[in-house]
């Protein structure tokens, strides 16, 4: 047994060619190799020996599972003690092309269906494997009759089967990526009780199965989850008396309500929007405790999710709570809570880019020019989160006459935004650039700043971000244009 180990040894330690591959299999006997797997002090070596001889889509490993010893291999290794072996069982079989031939035989010798009940694996790491096999199989034609038609029955069971919730959450995590994956998938995983399941768990009395369920839910698209989930997600939220819990469920709404088409006027109701505002704004209302402050950060963040288009900044401005919503969100840029001046960073900078309509900008102008100074100090300090924050909100006042100028109007904003050398980080460097591109595609940029310091930005951005030049001078103004340091 030890001259074999020696033998696999040297097999590991050899280039992965079709050659060396060759050669050892003709010359070691494969069953003497999987009787290794019986000895615990083996299992690893045997493994690693088996991922390099029958890994990757080659015609040797091939072979080899469409012979006999394979037909013998496949159902020994998904199913021995060890977890190690299963997983590696799994990932031989997941690293071919999962064309026709490969699928018809998976289904021939029932390995579609060791795979659905792998998903239930007591080890994470043998259900992540299968999981990932299901959904390269789930990906083809094949692959989804292989699933659907044929276990349709056993993946059902795996779903409803709650004595394990652990277990339970991640065959409902693979049902909702595979329900993303295709129209045909789309269909079929329609047929599972997956999301009922889901909205049940998010009305439990368990806040950990909550806020599992409601992260698997926000893997579904939004053309899924809409008028049947999304009120009672928002009922939940009402009614849940765990801050956590109702802040990935507003979130999670949010996400909804941002990714909608422009032309969806079905899937959210008025009802939806208003009791979503509603929460949000009570949330926001009050921020005297840290428990309070981290309660309205996270409001923040989901705030910053809805207006990361124009269909939520439009929720925002039609709920009547737009003026009090951006007021906090200013006074919260000063706050001493760092996640909530970092989420209201955040959702200003979205707010002042996807914004339209006049009211709202207005209420805008009114709350963020006197916070230019301010934003200025976070943008030059060494805190890097509040710094690319800073600057994340420059980008987006840029888009506006009043923004840029609010910013011009600081005397140091020039020098500091061509300036290279203040930046360690390549994403600052990226922000400036972009803050002065936006500044110049303003048609009434001129008018703001004068014609030197327009030319100042034009020179600036004509050299990139990353622009190197000992020495270089960005134009009339003064402003010294660094070497780059990356």
């Amino acid at each position: 047994m030890s001259e074999l180990l020696d033998t696999l040894k040297t097999f590991l330690a050899s280039p992965p060619t079709a050659e060396v591959r060759t050669s050892f299999l003709a010359t070691v006997p494969l069953d003497a190799v999987l009787q290794l797997l019986g000895d615990a002090s083996s299992i690893e070596t045997v493994c690693q020996c088996l991922s390099k001889l029958l890994g990757g889509d080659h015609a040797e490993g091939r072979a080899f599972f469409f012979s006999p010893q394979g037909s013998t291999l496949v159902p020994a290794g998904l199913s021995h003690g060890n977890a190690l072996v299963r997983r590696t069982s799994i990932e031989l079989l997941s690293s071919k092309m999962f064309d026709d031939e490969w699928l018809a035989w998976l289904r021939r010798e029932g390995v579609l269906l060791s795979l659905i009940k792998a998903v239930s694996d007591p080890s994470i790491q043998v259900s992540n494997a299968a999981s990932s096999a299901l959904l390269k199989a789930a990906s083809t034609p094949a692959g989804i009759d292989g699933i659907f038609t044929d276990h349709m029955d056993q993946l059902t069971q795996q779903i409803v089967d709650d004595s394990d919730s652990t277990i339970q959450l991640r065959v409902l995590e693979l049902v909702c990526r595979m329900w993303q994956l295709s129209p045909d998938c789309t269909r079929k995983c329609k047929e599972t009780p997956a999301r009922g399941l889901l909205v049940s768990m998010c009305e439990s009395d368990d806040i950990l199965l909550q806020l599992n369920a409601v992260e698997i839910i926000a893997l579904l698209p939004p053309s899924e989850i809409g008028r049947d989930i999304m009120p009672k997600l928002a009922e939940v939220a009402q009614t849940c008396g765990e801050p956590v819990v109702v802040s990935r469920l507003l979130e999670c709404i949010c996400r909804f309500v941002a990714d909608l088409p422009d032309d969806d006027t079905e899937s959210v109701t008025p009802e939806l929007e208003a009791t979503l505002h509603m929460i949000m704004a009570a949330r926001l209302a009050t921020q005297n405790t840290s428990r309070v402050s981290q309660e309205a950060a996270d409001t923040l963040n989901a705030l910053a999710v809805l207006c990361s288009s124009a269909r939520g900044a439009l929720s925002l401005e039609k709920s009547g709570h737009a003026a009090s919503t951006i007021a906090v969100v200013a006074s919260s840029i000063q706050s001493l809570h760092q996640p909530l001046r970092l989420a209201a960073l955040d959702a200003a900078q979205r707010i002042l880019r996807t914004s339209s309509g006049d009211a709202v900008v207005s209420v805008l102008e009114k709350h963020m020019i006197p916070l230019v100074a301010f934003l200025l100090g976070l943008a030059r300090g060494p805190v890097q989160e509040e710094k690319i924050g800073a600057l994340c909100v420059f980008r987006s006042l840029a888009q506006h006459a009043w923004g840029l100028r609010s910013m011009f109007a600081q005397s140091e904003f020039l020098p500091f935004l061509t300036d290279r050398r203040l930046e360690t980080l390549k994403v600052a460097l990226d922000e400036k650039f972009e803050i002065a591109k936006n500044a110049l595609s303003h048609p009434e940029l001129e008018g703001i700043v004068g014609q030197d310091r327009k030319l100042a930005l034009a020179n600036f951005v004509a050299q990139g971000a990353y622009y190197t030049a000992p020495g270089a001078n960005a134009g009339p103004s003064g402003v010294h244009v660094a070497t780059e340091h990356l």
